[in-house]
This record gives structure tokens, C-alpha cells and sequence, in this order.
């Protein structure tokens, strides 16, 4: 009987740490959510691309990399894109965009929020429709949330009522009154 008691106490044991380490990895590197109070409204697409200075369907050709810029908190991602079609504005074929959020100093994933629309990252081979501002240095940042967002090219149907109803947006976009930039990107 003693020896069945150790046994079910030592899987007990086992179990529970087992819990603990699983506990203790998601603790060490959580993703930090910036929740961001916008000007413009993420869930009304025709504010947020007439915000935007170019909403274009793209590739990710490469994931160039991570930067951390010490007096700000959020760190940023840079990719470069193949520009297939321009939807709004009217870019070269090869992009560099900058993305908000990537790996802060201390190793922690830093991701935007806004609404309750949480942002991803796009990768490598995919297709996106990508809303971007025009930065003072020329480069292309995407917008806070929805800066990508996956293109259905593998369904030709789909595909096409995506792109129309991003036309549909650039067509009927809701004017933002703010300072505008000339991308180094632009044709």
C-alpha cells in the first residue's frame, strides 16, 4: 500500500511541475499588447484608408529585421515587399515597409492593439493588402492595426471581391486632414 502511495504522490509531484515550468516559459516571454487610443477609427475602413497615403497588394519578400530605438518603447520590424498592385498612390515594384512592434530590448514581443483588434505580423511568401503612411525620410510605415491583411489570391473569386471592396474604400474614403509625405518609393 506504501508503495502505491509513493507512486500516485510522485506522479502528483510530476504533474504539478510540469504545470510550473509550462507557466514559468509563457511568463518569461509574454506578448506585451500596446492598446492605442487612434484619431481615426480602425473598425471604419474608409477613415482608416483615407488616413493612409498608399493601400497596395504586396509580397513579403524578406524579413529584413528587428530594430529597437532607445527613446521610444516600441520597437519595430522592417520587411521587403513586391509591390503587385497599387490600389491607392502608386509605388516602384520593390518596397521597404517598417512595421510597429518586434522584440523590445528585454527579449519581450511587442504587438499593437486598438479597439480590440490585435495585430499580427505578415510573412515571408505571402500576400497582404498593406495600408501605409509616407514618412518624413521617405520610407513607408504601416498603419497601427490592419496595415496587413491577407490577400486570398489562392481563390480567384475571393481574391477579386477583396481587392473590389478596397477599391470600394480608396473610392469612398473618409478624408483625413493631417501633414502628408512623398515616399523615396513613389512613382
Amino acid at each position: 500500500m506504501c508503495k502505491k502511495k509513493m507512486i500516485g504522490v510522485s506522479m502528483i509531484l510530476l504533474f504539478v511541475g510540469l504545470v510550473c515550468s509550462q507557466f514559468n516559459n509563457l511568463t518569461k516571454n509574454p506578448v506585451i499588447y500596446v492598446n492605442l487610443d487612434l484619431a481615426i477609427d480602425p473598425t471604419n475602413m474608409y477613415e482608416y484608408v483615407g488616413a493612409a497615403d498608399h493601400v497596395f497588394i504586396g509580397s513579403i519578400t524578406k524579413y529584413v529585421g528587428n530594430y529597437n530605438d532607445e527613446s521610444n518603447f516600441i520597437p519595430y520590424s522592417k520587411y521587403d515587399v513586391k509591390v503587385i498592385e497599387n490600389i491607392k498612390g502608386s509605388l516602384v515594384e520593390n518596397v521597404q515597409i517598417i512595421k510597429n512592434g518586434g522584440y523590445n530590448a528585454s527579449g519581450k514581443l511587442v504587438m499593437m492593439e486598438s479597439n480590440g483588434i490585435e495585430d499580427y505580423f505578415p510573412e515571408v511568401g505571402i500576400m497582404y493588402i498593406f495600408m501605409a503612411y509616407s514618412q518624413p525620410d521617405g520610407s513607408l510605415l504601416l498603419t497601427e492595426v490592419n496595415g496587413n491583411t491577407k490577400y486570398h489570391f489562392e481563390n480567384t473569386n475571393e481574391s477579386e471581391k477583396q481587392k473590389l471592396i478596397y477599391y470600394d474604400y480608396v473610392g469612398n474614403q473618409t478624408t483625413f486632414e493631417r501633414k502628408r509625405y512623398i515616399s523615396k518609393y513613389a512613382r
